[in-house]
């Protein structure tokens, strides 16, 4: 759920709260408490505090984690209370690191996903949670994929608090004016993107003045559904390399996208566009397309309808297939945050029960994504679930990414699969590629000699095989 892998501790749909709507986070105050001070949040004497650190993008979703994540365990668990601390956006993960480093720190620790959690369990600062999941059921509550991402070296973790994926946005309206349809093939797609550009719309509105990041989920997006899962686990798995002409001819065809002014207008528009700029070109009907993730649920109603006070609406399809044999419709998928123990916690049992009661509480999981597009965890969610007035676009993602992830129709997002050198390099080399200082082949074999170090020391996380198709 990130613009993350900068290692800010922040993640995508907070920092794109700040970049695009100056959201501001809330300042706390609170020292490097150690972990598990005793007393506190009005339980019975002597019940333990699960110390917990956060940051909110304000204080709405401040007052809404409180009530239902804190206040409402409290009061039902009189011999654990859950402490939470205040911390700022920026400087959250810098906090919960340098207090880990001093033996101190919360009791759960938060990260953005695999990049960070691997260090700190590889620094044994983190506690192998293996039997916790036996004890509590997450193996069958997590969905499978993401259950297997969260073990590093044969143990688990950490466990995911989001996840997402990556999808096409666009203005119906602008589709219904130029009887464009939902593109169902690469023709479809570069059909509706010569179309576009011939009535002066911006094809795909994209720019990474805000997030150098956004890089990757166009690498992401163009190997799934180009290159497809299949030989994604085969490279990541060591099985083929990144020099296959199957992920060389991905890049070689989105260069040309951003050659030909299909993106970001042009390349030197995609270094200076910001995302408030892109979510503006489409709602305004200037732009046709907009490829980014499901941290987008929390950041697009305000560009469009009473909020923007305009009449346009939004929506989204699935990223098409590019080549025979990638199916109809997968999703790429990511762990966009992690809750992890801390291996100087001094009740695991208290710290756990709380995690446990966490991650079965999936009504307030659908409440938030109702209120602020919070992307929930992997979990099973059905339109049962979803109360009522929640954005039929949201509900719709979560819906087909639960039905396809049953299935193993799914896929892999750098940011999550990807070991953080090789990540790194997808990230900072595109832009060699689009400013013509590197061929596409070039960059690929640059990954390989990267990847091929980090799988030798075990750095790749773990993989779920996607479905045979």
């Amino acid at each position: 759920m990130k613009p993350r892998h900068i290692q800010t501790g922040m993640d995508r749909r907070k920092f794109l709260t700040l970049a695009g709507l100056a959201g501001a986070g809330l300042a706390a105050g609170g020292t490097l408490a150690g972990c598990g001070s005793s007393g506190g949040g009005g339980g019975a004497p002597g019940a333990y505090s699960v110390q917990f650190w956060d940051a909110f993008e304000n204080s709405s979703e401040q007052d809404f984690f409180t009530t239902e994540f804190v206040t409402a365990f409290n009061n039902t668990h009189k011999n654990i209370q859950l402490d939470l601390t205040v911390k700022q956006i920026q400087t959250l993960f810098q906090a919960v690191t340098t207090a880990l480093a001093a033996g101190s720190g919360p009791d759960i620790i938060e990260a953005d996903g695999s990049s960070q959690v691997l260090p700190m369990a590889k620094a044994g600062q983190l506690l192998p949670l293996d039997d916790y999941a036996t004890k509590f059921g997450w193996d069958k509550l997590i969905l499978p994929w993401a259950f297997e991402a969260s073990k590093f070296q044969g143990k688990l973790w950490s466990l995911p608090n989001a996840y997402e994926t990556m999808v096409i946005y666009n203005n119906p309206a602008t589709y219904e004016k130029y009887g464009w349809q939902q593109p169902q093939n690469m023709d479809d797609l570069e059909s509706l993107m010569a179309d576009a550009a011939g009535h002066g719309i911006q094809p795909i509105t994209a720019g990474n003045a805000d997030w150098k990041g956004a890089n990757e989920w166009f690498v992401t997006m163009m190997w799934n559904h180009y290159a497809g899962p299949d030989a994604l686990y085969q490279a990541l798995s060591g099985q083929i390399k990144w020099t296959d002409p199957v992920f060389v001819d991905a890049i070689t065809a989105l260069n040309g996208w951003f050659q030909k002014g299909y993106i970001g207008k042009s390349v030197d528009d995609y270094f200076t566009y910001h995302f408030p700029q892109c979510y503006t070109l489409l709602a305004q009907q200037k732009a046709a397309m907009y490829w980014s993730g499901t941290w987008e649920l929390a950041t697009l109603p305000s560009f469009f309808g009473a909020k923007a006070s305009n009449d346009q609406t939004w929506s989204w399809f699935p990223t098409p297939p590019m080549t025979s044999g990638v199916p109809a419709e997968l999703y790429e998928l990511s762990i966009g945050g992690t809750f992890s123990v801390n291996a100087k916690t001094k009740n695991p049992d208290a710290v756990t029960e709380y995690l446990a009661w966490y991650f079965a509480n999936s009504p307030a999981f659908a409440r938030g994504l109702k209120q602020f597009g919070q992307e929930p965890p992997p979990v099973t969610l059905t339109a049962a679930d979803f109360p009522a007035g929640t954005n039929p676009n949201d509900s719709r993602v979560y819906e087909r990414m639960g039905a396809c992830s049953t299935k193993g129709l799914i896929g892999y997002t750098t940011w999550t699969f990807w070991p953080p050198k090789s990540d790194t390099y997808i990230i900072n080399s595109f832009e060699d590629v689009i400013t013509g200082k590197m061929t596409p082949a070039q960059y690929c074999a640059g990954l390989q000699s990267v990847f091929e170090q980090e799988f030798s020391q075990h750095l790749v996380p773990a993989l779920f095989k996607p479905a045979a198709y």
